[in-house]
């Protein structure tokens, strides 16, 4: 019940990023954060198949054992979605390149306009 609550808020709020900075990274990260474990289910579902069935048979898959196995399946997991997180955040990242002097960004409000120098 916590996990919907989490990816139900994270959903939310980069649906509310997106809509007001109008920024598809925001979407990007959203769909990641909230697709990702979603999807992720019926994976862990193959794997437990496997893993069981390599289990029954006493055969090891690939001369590894169950738990082996089960470990690099969730290291496969893991890193799948943290390149995903990546990917999401790299393109978040170039929608916000707008550098001021010397590389800081300046938002269009911090940004002193002419002749209102002081």
């Amino acid at each position: 019940m916590l996990h919907l609550a989490v990816w139900s808020a994270t959903a939310v709020a980069a649906w509310r990023c997106y809509r007001r900075t109008r920024k598809a990274g925001f979407l990007w990260l959203g769909a990641v954060l909230t697709l990702w474990p979603i999807v992720s289910i019926p994976a862990d579902a193959a794997i437990h198949h496997v893993i069981q069935h390599a289990i029954e048979q006493q055969e090891r898959p690939w001369g590894m054992t169950p738990g082996t196995l089960a470990m690099r399946f969730s290291y496969l997991k893991q890193l799948v979605g943290f390149v995903l997180v990546a990917v999401s955040l790299s393109v978040l990242a170039r929608s916000f390149k707008t550098p001021g002097p010397s590389g800081v960004q300046l938002s269009e409000q911090a940004r002193p306009k002419e002749g209102n120098i002081t």
